[in-house]
């Protein structure tokens, strides 16, 4: 706003753009590339923006989103960013998998995924989460159904019981090395 002598003012808009939809607690809100928050009515007619879960959510967005960029194969796949402990991010892929990303080394966590998923198909298999979080090692949790039929097939094979992997660390595995 600026004051023009001797009968008028000149007001300058800057619009801002819309960047993400920013869930917290149960608020949702339409913000910009800083994470501002610009309005919380009419959310669903920004369905096609992103979307970012958690406080400090928005105010990173822009950094996880132009990290995603370099593997557009796995950004599609993504329905939500959710913020960790206003530290690091897990990603909620379409089919429900979780992959949760390191504090540091996420571009590398993501590059690894995206090669694991191209030589075994990781992230189409029965799979509650992947976890990247560790440089040395990925680790699955399969989902109660696929640990159980696990168990029953490994209890078949040595004639034991395992009761849906309990014996194995639980529902999850380490399934490769990361390099």
């Amino acid at each position: 706003v600026t004051r023009l002598l001797p009968h008028a003012i000149r007001i300058d808009i800057v619009e801002r753009k819309p960047f993400a939809i920013w869930q917290r607690g149960g608020e949702l809100s339409i913000v910009d590339k800083d994470g501002q928050p610009i309005t919380d009515e009419n959310v669903q007619a920004y369905a096609n923006l992103p979307f970012v879960v958690g406080f400090g959510g928005a105010r990173e967005a822009e950094d996880i989103l132009s990290l995603m960029q370099t593997q557009p194969q796995l950004l599609s796949r993504v329905r939500a960013f959710v913020r960790v402990g206003d530290r690091r991010w897990n990603l909620r892929l379409e089919n429900g998998v979780d992959v949760k990303l390191p504090e540091v080394g996420a571009e590398k966590a993501l590059a690894d995924l995206v090669q694991l998923d191209q030589t075994y198909k990781i992230l189409s298999r029965d799979i509650e989460s992947v976890d990247m979080r560790l440089p040395d090692r990925v680790t699955v949790a399969l989902t109660p159904e696929a640990a159980s039929a696990r168990g029953d097939a490994l209890a078949a094979k040595v004639g034991g019981t395992f009761g849906g992997g309990e014996h194995m660390g639980g529902t999850g595995g380490v399934v490769s090395p990361r390099r």
